[in-house]
């Protein structure tokens, strides 16, 4: 056994860490007063004594042998420069201490001795034992919790469905009255107002030709009134012949009114979407085209339907100017009602909304819902 120089072992005996020195065997040939003192025993103690049943324990309390593991720390010390391993006071105590091992060779390369420094770090395992505790606990707790929340997310939709064909049974409901009483009465009082012309002699109609003309106005202004909630409420192509058959025969009207050419594309979906899907998709569209109308300045615009992997998609795409989304207007609020509104709509029935714009390149609107 080589002997420290003593200037090393005036070092060593100054550190407040635990410093030895042992064979390639695992016998102790030296240790510091500090590590001494830590593991309660004299060094008298320790020093001839191997490690293994002194202050290293032959397993540990998960059960790993500690046993193998010093041994290849001695063999071998170079390829466990460091191990973290339970160790044994004198008390009896359980602690961890980590290690930083070098092994000192001869001019043979042959070692000779192993040189451990070891530190305290049982309150830090201790403190990450707490810790993961703590968020094992915790991912119990966000499990549980967003259980009850996806529950209540569900109960939620299924009440917003309910509520959805609630509603689109309620406009059926007022536009067929509103149809069959309203709009009936309004043929009538036109038919009415044409039998009395008809009817009325030269001199009576010269008086009283501004009152009629005034009349059948106004009735004709109410009837297509009449006609625009009719529509607002329920469009009855949409009703009969589904959501693509509505986008065309909307989109006639949209050219008619604001001259931008719109192009309708796609397939009707098999089976048909329920009507309050079909209802929200389109009142989308509708606002969609409303804002290009008004802001994108845009010459065509182009509307796709079609159902892929039970996802139906709906694309609003226009040639307009775009503008700039930035993630401080999109938290703002700033985005428009009508964006704002396309997205809550969306999300009523169970789908998404992505809207994509760049200044000068238009705008892409895409909806996306799992039936």
């Amino acid at each position: 056994m080589k002997k420290m120089p003593q200037f090393y072992e005036d070092l060593a005996e100054m550190a407040n860490s635990i410093i030895l020195l042992m064979s390639p065997t695992g016998v102790i040939q030296y240790i510091n007063k500090y590590g001494s003192e830590f593991f309660g025993l004299e060094r008298d103690a320790l020093v001839g004594a191997n490690i293994i049943g002194t202050i290293v324990p032959e397993t540990d309390s998960s059960g790993r042998k500690l046993s193998r593991l010093m041994k290849d720390v001695c063999k071998d010390p170079d390829r466990h420069i460091r191990n973290v391993n339970e160790n044994i006071l004198k008390s009896g105590e359980r602690v961890f201490i980590s290690w930083t091992n070098k092994g000192l060779a001869d001019n043979d390369g042959k070692i000779y001795q192993v040189l451990s420094v070891g530190n305290d770090i049982t309150m830090e395992k201790q403190l990450e034992k707490e810790l993961t505790a703590a968020r094992d606990e915790l991912e119990i707790r966000v499990k549980a919790r967003t259980l009850e929340l996806n529950q209540v997310y569900e109960e939620l939709k299924s009440l917003i469905h309910r509520l959805a064909m609630a509603e689109e049974a309620q406009k059926k409901r007022i536009s067929r009255e509103i149809h069959d009483q309203i709009g009936q009465n309004l043929s009538t009082i036109g038919l009415n107002f044409n039998l009395l012309q008809s009817v009325m002699s030269e001199e009576s109609i010269v008086s009283t030709k501004k009152i009629i003309n005034d009349s059948i106005f106004l009735l004709k202004d109410t009837t297509a009134k009449v006609r625009n909630i009719l529509a607002e409420l329920r469009l009855p192509v949409l009703d009969d012949y589904g959501l693509l058959a509505a986008l065309r025969w909307y989109s006639h009207q949209f050219t008619e009114k604001t001259g931008i050419q719109l192009v309708v594309r796609g397939n009707d979906p098999h089976p048909r979407p329920e009507a309050h899907i079909e209802s929200t998709l389109f009142l989308i569209a509708r606002e969609a085209l409303t804002n290009v109308a008004r802001h994108a300045r845009a010459t065509v615009v182009e509307i796709d339907v079609h159902l892929k992997d039970n996802i139906l998609f709906l694309a609003v795409m226009d040639n307009g100017i775009g503008y700039k989304r930035s993630k401080s207007r999109r938290k703002a609020g700033q985005d428009g009602m009508g964006l704002l509104s396309m997205s809550e709509r969306s999300t009523l029935i169970g789908g998404s909304c992505k809207i994509t714009s760049h200044p000068g390149k238009g705008t892409h609107i895409l909806v996306e819902v799992p039936l």
